[in-house]
Formats: structure tokens, C-alpha cells, sequence
């Protein structure tokens, strides 16, 4: 699950409509991201499953998670760069993730 501690971020804003959306996204891909943010493949005992052990829908899941994190995080970075240039400096670790990459997060 996703954790939104960050000071350098502000991850919520509203929409035209007043919806509450995560900053870059639009209201309904807000909700995919919780939705899918809140269903992380996991086993028996509560442990994420490794990438090699899930099913062809839980890797698109994953993909289509991070494909959303990541657009949340450029427009995130961006607004830090025009408010506070001097923090948008070092970029995160899923900025370093290739789309065909396997790694799990």
C-alpha cells in the first residue's frame, strides 16, 4: 500500500468538479490507483507474491499500478520544481523502473 508521507509532495488536490484526485490524475484513474494500490497481490500469509508467481492479470495489475505512480509522481515532481526548485532534485526509486523490468514493489 501506498504511503503518502512525503513532505516534498502534495499528493491530493481537486478537480473541476471538486472531486479529491492524487495530483496528475483524473478522478477515475484516482480510483484505479486505490483500488489496485489496496489489492496487492499477496499469499497466504500476508507476503507479496514475487513477480514469477503471479498470473498474467496480476502483472498487468502491477504494470497498470506503476504506469499511474508513475504519472502521479512526474506531475508531483513537477510541481515541487515550480514551487521549491531546490527539492526536486533527487528523483525517486520507481523512476528508475523500466516498464518491462520485473521487479515487484
Amino acid at each position: 500500500m501506498t504511503h503518502d508521507h512525503n513532505p516534498r509532495f502534495h499528493t491530493f488536490g481537486l478537480d473541476a468538479f471538486g472531486n479529491r484526485v492524487r495530483i496528475g490524475l483524473t478522478f477515475a484513474e484516482t480510483l484505479e490507483f486505490e483500488y489496485l494500490d489496496s489489492h496487492e497481490p499477496v499469499d497466504a500469509d500476508g507476503n507479496p507474491l514475487p513477480w514469477e508467481l503471479q498470473s498474467d492479470a496480476m502483472r498487468r495489475a502491477e504494470d497498470r499500478w506503476f504506469e499511474l505512480y508513475r504519472k502521479h509522481e512526474a506531475a508531483c515532481l513537477a510541481l515541487v520544481e515550480v514551487r521549491r526548485p531546490h527539492l526536486a532534485r533527487s528523483p525517486s526509486l520507481s523512476a528508475r523502473r523500466t516498464p518491462t523490468a520485473g521487479a515487484i514493489r
